[in-house]
């Protein structure tokens, strides 16, 4: 899965360096990165979840992944003052604390699609360096990035790490949250019906979910209700990548030659007389062409080189 994991995300990078220009160095720390001196110091085991697995939502074909979005109407995303952000979770600058999940730290608090380039591994310790809304900005080994507060908090610790498994999202427009138990959605990318996420803890009867993040050629996670998820099945799913060998045809059914390593959406089904049976797909960028059906791997995080070798995807 590591190796497919990179060609999916070489290829979700060079989608965006078409659409957004992102940095594509996966080292690279946070702009606003403070002096080495300040560093913390970073202790604790290594979590049993993998620190890179993968996680944004691809869009609509009249709305094409890649494009910039805006936070969704009606989303405060006014800053707290500090005294609020300390009295609502009791987190303080300049002190150390062991974050108790996994996540994929941001540039910029309120902006999903952005990243710094590391995840936090459950139990390790980060300093906390500046609080905004429910957002804190950690650092550690000269890296800094923002992520919900909630994880440094007493209440986190009831998340369950387990190994990482796929869930179906059954029906369009499930609501995603920054944390378990949290007042509202968050996000203005909507998750569409036949997305695939990868759950990657629990929270009672919540689930942390990963998913393909277009915009900056990463993975996005954030938390779903378990009710909004459905087991994961081969034959509902509409997000893949295409299966390795296979090739991309243009609308006359003739081989061109692209070969696209970044998950894929499946917009419709059809049939080519003389050529067979095709799946219409886009991607980030605007991409857009067809596949054969028997090329469509369905499992957005994971090639497989053996046709129809799905049945051990969550085993």
């Amino acid at each position: 899965m590591g190796m497919m994991r990179t060609k999916v995300l070489a290829g979700l990078a060079l989608a965006a360096i078409l659409t957004a220009g992102c940095d594509q160095d996966g080292d690279k720390t946070s702009k606003d990165a403070v002096p080495t001196s300040g560093q913390a110091s970073v202790s604790g085991q290594e979590g049993s979840l993998p620190s890179n697995s993968p996680t944004e939502p691809l869009g609509s074909a009249s709305n094409p992944p890649g494009a910039l979005h805006t936070p969704a109407e009606g989303l405060d995303t006014t800053p707290l003052p500090e005294s609020k952000q300390a009295e609502a979770f009791g987190i303080r600058i300049g002190e150390a604390y062991p974050v108790k999940g996994s996540f994929g730290v941001k540039e910029e608090p309120e902006n999903i699609v952005t990243a710094s380039g590391f995840r936090t591994k459950p139990d390790e310790t980060y300093t906390v360096i500046e609080l905004k809304g429910p957002y804190a900005r950690i650092e550690a080994d000269g890296k800094s990035g923002w992520l919900p507060t909630w994880y440094l908090t007493k209440e986190a610790e009831k998340i369950r790490n387990g190994k990482p498994k796929l869930m179906l999202v059954p029906a369009a427009g499930p609501p995603l949250y920054l944390y378990p138990e949290s007042s509202a959605s968050t996000d203005p990318l909507p998750l569409e019906g036949g997305r695939v996420v990868q759950v990657t803890a629990e929270f009672g009867d919540w689930m942390q979910v990963e998913f393909c993040l277009f915009e900056a050629a990463d993975y996005g996670d954030r938390w779903m209700k378990k009710a909004d998820l459905s087991p994961y099945r081969a034959e509902d799913v509409k997000e893949g990548l295409l299966r390795a060998g296979g090739s991309m045809y243009d609308d006359k059914g003739n081989a061109t030659q692209e070969q696209p390593a970044y998950p894929l959406m499946i917009s419709e089904a059809l049939s080519i007389e003389g050529k067979g049976d095709f799946y219409r797909v886009y991607g980030p960028a605007g991409f857009t062409g067809l596949i054969r059906q028997a090329d469509f791997f369905p499992n957005p995080f994971q090639q497989s080189d053996i046709a129809g070798n799905v049945d051990s995807i969550n085993r």
